[in-house]
């Protein structure tokens, strides 16, 4: 890297980190550390999910699956059509009436002790799985701007060690505030860059003939191949029971800091709009800035 880039990235760490301490100065009660108060209106609660739903590994994952398959890489971010009645008629105001503050503790007084103890266990490999990918794929982003040390597998370990503790710190300081307050910057920045890499990218190839005299005629697909071996590990079939259904049920109905997201809206109604707003409005967004540095 040149001198530019560290010192942007840099910037960009301390930023972060300082952006979610100082939101999350004024927390003193539990209340407000789980779910900032109950404060909050959709606009911010959808705009904070953002940065739950791209993550590092989203820029990683998607913009390199849609250099290979097109536009029918979307499909991972419209899967969750289907889900959203249910959460909006059933669990988020489950969730809202029961007064729960997770999880596991809603499954103790539905099921009782055991049921909750097996919840939670399963509950913390799902969140750690989870959140350890996004760690471990900002460590390969990072190693590969500037290896710490001469071991790429320790320098990208270091990397991702970093930014846990740094998100640690944040996190601890100041609870639900600091974290929706650290969305909400990330998550614009997150969808401007992913835009600006695309602009830039359509604008570059007017000198190839037009960004879509590039796309062969597969790659202009909006859905995949259904149930086929060709792409190999493509296919819409796979696509809509392994993400739609499997992975999007886990993200939405068990996913402990998205559920906090939700429950920290001034009331259920707002937390209802912000899910509607996700959904028709930022997943969209999302879908192209995190597949744009591909097409």
């Amino acid at each position: 890297m040149e001198t530019i880039d560290v010192v942007i990235l840099i910037g960009y760490f301390l930023t972060v980190t300082m952006f979610g301490f100082l939101g999350g100065r004024g927390t003193k009660t539990t209340k407000e550390f789980f779910f900032a108060g109950q404060r909050y209106g959709w606009l911010v609660i959808g705009m904070s999910c953002v940065a739950t739903v791209v993550g590092s590994y989203s820029f990683v994952k998607y913009s390199s699956r849609a250099y290979e398959h097109g536009f029918a890489v979307t499909q991972n971010y419209f899967n969750d059509w289907m889900w959203v009645p249910l959460f909006l008629g059933a669990w988020l105001p489950i969730l809202w009436m029961s007064g729960v503050a997770s999880v596991p503790e809603f499954f103790h007084k539905r099921f009782g002790p055991k049921v909750r103890a097996a919840v939670t266990a399963l509950l913390v490999l799902y969140m750690v799985g989870y959140i350890g990918i996004n760690f471990w794929t900002l460590g390969i982003v990072l190693n590969k701007l500037h290896p710490l040390v001469a071991n790429p597998a320790w320098s990208q370990f270091m990397w991702s060690l970093i930014v846990a503790m740094l998100c640690a710190f944040y996190v601890t300081s100041g609870g639900q505030v600091s974290v929706i307050m650290t969305d909400l910057f990330q998550g614009g920045l997150l969808l401007l860059a992913g835009f600006a890499i695309l602009g830039m990218g359509v604008y570059m190839l007017q000198e190839h003939g037009g960004f879509w005299a590039n796309f062969s005629g597969e790659a202009r697909s909006s859905f995949s191949p259904f149930n086929q071996s060709s792409p190999p590990g493509f296919d819409g079939a796979g696509l809509f029971w392994q993400d739609g259904m499997a992975n999007t049920a886990a993200f939405y109905f068990v996913n402990q800091g998205l559920m906090m997201r939700f429950l920290s809206a001034k009331n259920q109604a707002e937390g209802k709009k912000a899910l509607v707003f996700v959904m028709l409005v930022l997943m969209p967004l999302a879908a192209i800035a995190v597949c744009g540095g591909g097409w």
